[in-house]
């Protein structure tokens, strides 16, 4: 009896673990309602659409499609530049920081003004999809709720990630993918209770959804099946080509931002709607390509499409996704890639299956190699295999396509590693200073900044220092190294031991005539204090140096700090223990 009675005490008594368990339930409810409010909010910006049908053909028709996507490109971008600092783009990459380098910290400003930045861009005919905004919404309540309870920065990033869960599986009907997408993708583990709270959340939000849209499936598609045994080496080449279109996509969309990066003086609402008008243009002559592209993913999967559709104009529907997507992204619009990647898969499976039919006439028709296309797809574009097959197959609830599937997600997988070891979210994380690791070693450090190891202020000598004065100044702070200073207080280069010695060797006869000036390295590391340690020790070990110095992002002659590797060492010990 007093075993029981210890347990049930146990049970009831309050601990972090269980506030953790409660409040994933509750972010998993706001999710669900949240991606449905959105859903609704889209269908209201979408209106337009409606109304455009009236008029199709005429002149007033033709000028709306143009400025529709540039007038949603307008609202959207100043919406992100006013209220969100300016957090334009894919929404994946933005959680991916937050967990990182924020600790989970999502400002409730930023996920408001991106929720309605990403439905006027996706309203408005704009090339982007809703999973992103959803991830927005998702990620952003965990982090409202977490931080409303005080939760701890681990709990509070679990749970973070469990929101952004439960807004894929609300969007998508998808629980298992948005499970896997949050343990995949954004956590990169699988941790036991990690798995409990996303699981917890995602099943929530999806029992909201289903409560409050009704039982849907994303995509209807007809049953898929397998006619040949040859049409196995054919999934083979599927998954080739897909890894090779996935890294032509990513290139296209890392262009098309450094181009519109290079426009910085003009402000992020005119790089906007510029991409907006450049959406539209295209959607003038392939209307096909506006908006997420779901429309055109039922389209391609009818009986039939394989006619309508012709090799020459999926060519040319391919290309144009691929461009409108990237325009109406990387200018600076909101929302998501899940669903126009989908549907770029899908033209490219239709493309192979046609030829697959025309050299094996009992092969089965080509929408199912467009099927099998999505998936790859997906995962040439995330690196992230598992969630690409489970997504697929919830959001068809087909199947047997699992085995062809799994068959062309694993060769897309692995070659597109082998092109490319970064996604195209690695890249956007890259060039905010974070950089992705399979390592764990190397991902302990990813965590800390540069402004938390640093040291400050730094003593600098100057230039017209002597060597006596120079190893002096080495023995007397036992450093390695010394950053030398002109005469306005600016970095303009490093000395080490190094340098030090050989200066002694050529002047050994009179040292006194050397200065700092003229044995310095003016070719020296420097990083921003937002970088992260792991970028540190690597531009460490590529000068061949155990110093380097935090510079200013405005101004890399104005020294913040320094850090050395013994400094490094330090920070790594501490985190493992």
């Amino acid at each position: 009896m007093q075993t029981l009675r210890n347990y049930f005490l146990r049970f009831w008594t309050p601990t972090e673990s269980k506030r953790l368990t409660v409040l994933s339930v509750v972010v998993g409810a706001a999710a669900g309602l949240a991606a449905f409010i959105f859903i609704k909010l889209n269908d209201v910006v979408q209106l337009w659409v409606v109304w455009l049908s009236h008029w199709r053909g005429s002149l007033l028709d033709k000028v709306l499609i143009i400025t529709a996507p540039g007038l949603g490109g307008l609202a959207a971008g100043w919406l992100v530049d006013r209220y969100a600092s300016g957090q334009r783009g894919i929404g994946t990459a933005e959680i991916i920081y937050a967990l990182r380098r924020r600790n989970g910290y999502v400002p409730s400003r930023v996920t408001t003004a991106k929720t309605l930045a990403s439905a006027l861009t996706i309203g408005t005919g704009g090339s982007t999809g809703p999973e992103g905004p959803a991830v927005q919404i998702g990620a952003g309540l965990g982090s409202f709720i977490g931080r409303w309870r005080r939760l701890p920065p681990e709990y509070l990033k679990t749970l973070v990630a469990a929101g952004a869960a439960g807004g894929i599986a609300a969007v998508f009907n998808a629980p298992i993918a948005g499970v896997m997408y949050a343990l995949e993708v954004l956590l990169q583990q699988m941790a036991s209770q990690a798995f409990a709270v996303v699981v917890l959340s995602t099943v929530t939000a999806s029992i909201v959804s289903y409560s409050l849209l009704g039982h849907r499936i994303f995509l209807e598609a007809p049953i898929f099946y397998t006619a040949h045994p040859a049409e196995w080496a054919a999934y083979l080449v599927l998954g080739v080509l897909i890894a090779f279109a996935a890294r032509l996509f990513t290139e296209l969309f890392l262009w098309t931002e450094r181009g519109f990066r290079r426009l910085s003086r003009w402000p992020l609402s005119v790089r906007a709607m510029c991409g907006g008008l450049l959406v539209g243009i295209i959607g003038l002559y392939r209307p096909e390509v506006l908006g997420a592209g779901h429309d055109l993913v039922v389209k391609i999967l009818q009986n039939g499409s394989e006619i309508s559709l012709t090799v020459g104009l999926l060519l040319i529907l391919l290309v144009a996704k691929m461009a409108a997507t990237s325009f109406s992204l990387a200018s600076g619009g909101s929302g998501g890639l899940f669903v126009p990647v989908l549907s770029m898969g899908a033209m490219i499976g239709l493309l192979v299956g046609k030829g697959v039919h025309w050299v094996l006439p009992q092969a089965a028709p080509p929408w199912a190699y467009a099927l099998l296309g999505m998936g790859a797809m997906f995962a040439g574009f995330t690196y992230a295999p598992i969630t690409s097959i489970m997504l697929l197959f919830e959001i068809t609830n087909d199947y047997p396509i699992i085995l062809p599937l799994m068959t062309v997600v694993g060769v897309t997988t692995l070659v597109s590693r082998a092109l490319d070891a970064d996604s195209l979210d690695s890249h956007e994380l890259g060039q905010k200073g974070l950089r992705l690791h399979d390592d764990a070693e190397l991902s302990v450090l990813e965590n800390v900044t540069a402004a938390e190891v640093m040291s400050s202020p730094v003593e600098m000598i100057p230039e017209t220092a002597t060597l006596q004065e120079i190893a002096r100044w080495m023995a007397r702070t036992r450093h390695t190294g010394v950053p030398v200073s002109d005469g306005s207080g600016h970095v303009v280069g490093l000395i080490t031991y190094s340098e030090l010695h050989h200066a002694y060797d050529e002047t050994n006869e009179s040292p006194e005539s050397a200065v700092a000036k003229g044995i310095m390295r003016t070719a020296f590391p420097t990083i921003t204090p937002g970088s992260s340690v792991t970028e540190a020790l690597r531009r460490m070990q590529a000068e061949n140096v155990d110093r380097i110095l935090v510079v200013a992002p405005q101004d890399p002659r104005s020294v913040q700090g320094i850090i050395t590797k013994s400094d490094i060492l330090k920070v790594y010990r501490n985190a493992l223990k």
